[in-house]
């Protein structure tokens, strides 16, 4: 595939992400009675007229437990429609068999429970402003396509705050849809609105539900700049002669599990089930291998979390051998600015950026496997397991020794999963949508049971810890990566050890196979040697008792043909004879010389074993 070919595929992406419509939610959902005065139950997304303020209606019962939002959908139209549009557009004229009449939204925003208009809740599909573009026949829509809808929609939310600035009404509404139509495509002319109810702890803030695609950023830039090599390979896909099958590949598996491939750091997984050879060899791919991306396939329990596991805890091993290179651990933090909010001057650090480089994505098709990893890594069984044996192996002993001796801030943890889990430490949380990212956020700064957060936690924590502190915990590593170092070292010098025996073991062998073949073509060089002597003396003997000529015909110039065709022979066959003399004292020095080989091989192999 050309370039050009790749930046096509890209252009098309960017379009697709592009065309991405929003979906009024939660239309067969209810909102349970038991919140409201009235003790009714409520439509959690219904229809609704303009003129209708149903701030005015949904009374709660426990207004310092709970509050109520409001959520405008606004310009909705049936998903066929959209279809519709966009194949005339492209002037596809085909059937469309099955319609679907899921309902879409034109824009959205938020009202609080005193019908005020929320700021900066506005949300537009940015396909809404492709089809602006598309109807106006604008060449190459998608060019400079995200710069020029955001400045659309900044325009319109501050036209939108100004309208709705003495509350929501039904002029205000029917200002705001007439200034949508100035930025915007309204697919249809009818007034199809809904309104969505949520009830929420009023401690809570309201999560934010739409969005436009999270790709399309990278993809202007992308665009802009240009593809790199992964991006390219992936769009084009990789040559298979350039592929390594390892299924059958023995040399390629020694190599990748070498000493020195090994990770520094493993997770603490029980002995008896430590990784099988081919997780290890993942594992020693993915962090040798140094390629951005790694793929790990395989059907439900194949051990796919378990490999991560042990890239997991390489990654926090790596990234503390960069920590300990500061004298002083605030160094890891790095002043960048410092804003004034207030009248109070705030100091903004960011990472120091040897530390940046140490983190992973894990993506997945199902997203619930991944949130599950991020569950399972802080809980205490994953790293203190009970046995039923009496004597219980002794590494996961002092594992589970270790853990229950380590503060790593359980609590936070467990206040993160809930459900009253126990948990060993603070080492993973569930993010990826924005509940999770808040509800992650607000437990770091507050504990679910009224106790320490973390943030307290480290505040506390900061007036007592001291630079000696730190001193012997950067000690305490050292000493455990050097012990660690030096034992690879070992496995590593003993695994050279031992391939260089193969080899000479090996070379041993065809050594003995050589002089064996040497020594049965020496003795059918004797044979034939023997044989050729025998021949010379019957030929000689021949040529003795050829009749001489007689006078007359050595006097007419006769030649005696019998008597020379005998020496002809009788030189050929010296001829040989000498060859084969010569043949076999060169088969003799190269015995000579594969035996003098051999044992000087075989006492550095007996050598080498010894040590």
């Amino acid at each position: 595939m050309q370039t050009n070919n790749v930046k096509s595929v890209l252009q098309a992406w960017h379009l697709i992400e592009s065309l991405n419509p929003s979906e009024v939610p939660g239309k067969e959902e209810r909102i349970k009675k038991g919140y409201f005065k009235d003790n009714q139950d409520r439509n959690r997304t219904k229809l609704i007229q303009l003129e209708e303020y149903p701030w005015e209606e949904n009374q709660l019962k426990d207004e310092e437990k709970y509050k109520v939002q409001y959520q405008y959908y606004m310009s909705c139209f049936e998903h066929y429609k959209l279809v519709d549009f966009i194949r005339g557009i492209l002037k596809n004229s085909d059937e469309v068999i099955n319609k679907d009449y899921k309902t879409l939204f034109g824009f959205s925003f938020s009202v609080d429970d005193e019908g005020n208009y929320i700021t900066g809740s506005v949300f537009v599909p940015l396909l809404m402003y492709v089809m602006k573009r598309m109807i106006q026949n604008t060449e190459n829509y998608y060019s400079n396509l995200l710069v020029q809808f955001e400045g659309q929609l900044k325009l319109f939310e501050e036209e939108i705050k100004n309208t709705f600035i003495n509350g929501v009404t039904s002029e205000s509404l029917i200002k705001v849809q007439q200034i949508y139509q100035r930025y915007f495509y309204q697919v249809e002319d009818n007034d199809i609105h809904y309104l969505e109810l949520k009830v929420v702890k009023a401690d809570k803030k309201v999560p934010i539900q739409n969005f436009n695609s999270f790709y399309l950023r990278d993809l202007v830039n992308i665009l802009e700049k240009g593809e790199n090599e992964a991006l390219r390979q992936f769009i084009q896909g990789v040559n298979t002669e350039k592929r390594i099958d390892i299924n059958e590949n023995r040399e390629y598996i020694e190599m990748i599990l070498q000493p020195s491939h090994i990770p520094d750091g493993r997770w603490p997984s029980p002995v008896e089930h430590r990784l099988s050879l081919m997780q290890q060899v993942a594992v020693n791919q993915i962090l040798n291998n140094n390629q951005q991306i790694s793929s790990v396939n395989g059907p439900p329990g194949t051990g796919k979390t378990t490999l991560l596991k042990d890239v997991f805890a390489n990654i926090v091993v790596e990234r503390a051998k960069e920590i300990i290179k500061f004298k002083d651990p605030t160094q890891a933090f790095q002043k960048e600015k410092t804003i004034k909010v207030d009248d109070y001057h705030y100091p903004i650090y960011i990472l120091a950026p040897n530390l940046g480089g140490y983190s992973m994505v894990v993506a997945s098709s199902n997203n619930g496997a991944v949130e599950n990893i991020s569950k399972d890594l802080p809980k205490e069984k994953e790293v203190i397991r009970t046995s039923n044996e009496k004597e219980p192996n002794y590494y996961d002993a002092l594992y589970a020794e270790e853990a229950s001796e380590l503060e790593m801030y359980s609590s936070v943890a467990q206040d993160l999963l809930g459900d009253e889990i126990k948990t060993w430490g603070l080492f993973s949380g569930v993010l990826g949508k924005s509940e999770n990212i808040y509800n992650f956020g607000q437990t770091l700064y507050k504990s679910k049971e009224n106790g320490k957060g973390f943030i307290q936690q480290l505040e506390e924590e900061s007036e007592i810890i001291t630079l000696e502190n730190w001193e012997n915990a950067v000690k305490d590593f050292q000493n455990i990566f050097e012990s660690i170092r030096k034992k690879k070292e070992e496995l590593q010098k003993f695994s050279n050890n031992y391939k260089g025996n193969l080899s000479l073991s090996d070379s041993l062998e065809k050594k003995k196979e050589q002089i064996l073949v040497f020594e049965e073509e020496k003795i059918k060089i004797d044979n034939r040697c023997e044989y050729l002597e025998v021949q010379r003396k019957l030929t000689e003997q021949q040529i003795q008792m050829v009749p001489k000529l007689s006078f007359f015909k050595r006097l007419l110039g006769k030649k005696n043909v019998k008597k020379l065709e005998l020496e002809k022979e009788l030189n050929d066959i010296i001829s040989e004879l000498k060859g084969k003399q010569e043949e076999a004292y060169l088969k003799v020095e190269q015995i000579k010389d594969n035996r003098e080989n051999k044992g000087r091989e075989f006492y550095f192999y007996r050598a080498t074993k010894l040590l």
